[in-house]
């Protein structure tokens, strides 16, 4: 049976959430009435996400569970899970459901027209994120639309839909948070359709991006993407 929609959700220290996460997934895809996978890789937790995720595949036949055997990065967890999709559409959540679950059939409707549909938060709509977080996420928004001109306003958005085919032009290496930027990055310059949607986030959460953990080696493997663009287009 051919796939229509695979919704992939990196795992990370989120124990707490993924049942629960997954639940609102299958009640919301469910009355959709098309075939869906759903694809949770672990990358390394140590709070029990396995164990959690081994139960929650015995329970839903649409989920199945990945994980790596030590802690790779996003980027290197996203690039697995996109080539174990086989849906001709892709999903990419946050475990934590930052929009709410109610955004992927908006996002699956505006994808008949776009190749990438962006949820956004800073796009015009109500938007609570946290001032520290927000400060952040405008300067890096800055710094990628200086280096690399691309005009997403929220490169790090934890929901993302993409058509699957555009992988075999994109073809992506990141292992880091950079991720997000190497994939709109190398997605303009095919001169795919990108659709960047306002959002309200009304409810902020804390995601496995932390500023002082994660923010320099982003800022650091940003500008090593700039540099490898700039190489290659020599």
């Amino acid at each position: 049976m051919s796939i229509d929609t695979s919704i992939i959700v990196p795992i990370y220290n989120t124990a707490e959430m993924i049942k629960d996460s997954v639940n609102q997934i299958t009640n919301t895809m469910d009355p959709l009435r098309m075939n869906y996978e759903i694809l949770l890789r672990d990358d390394g937790s140590t709070d029990g996400s396995r164990e959690v995720l081994k139960q929650v595949a015995g329970e839903y036949p649409e989920v199945k569970y990945f994980y790596n055997p030590s802690n790779k990065g996003l980027g290197s967890t996203l690039r697995k899970l996109l080539r174990d999709a086989r849906g001709d559409k892709i999903v990419y959540c946050d475990c934590d459901l930052p929009f709410g679950v109610h955004i992927i059939p908006v996002l699956l409707k505006r994808l008949k027209d776009n190749d990438i549909v962006v949820a956004s938060r800073y796009r015009g709509a109500l938007n609570r994120t946290p001032f520290a977080r927000k400060a952040c996420s405008r300067f890096y928004y800055f710094l990628c639309r200086l280096l690399f001109n691309i005009p997403i306003a929220d490169i790090g958005s934890g929901s993302v839909a993409m058509r699957s085919r555009i992988l075999d032009e994109v073809h992506l290496k990141a292992n880091g948070f950079d991720i997000h930027a190497e994939f709109y990055v190398k997605a303009s310059k095919k001169e795919f359709r990108i659709k960047e949607m306002p959002v309200e986030f009304d409810t902020p959460k804390q995601g496995s991006f932390h500023i002082w953990e994660h923010g320099p080696d982003a800022l650091m493997r940003t500008f090593k993407l700039y540099f490898e663009s700039l190489k290659n287009a020599c």
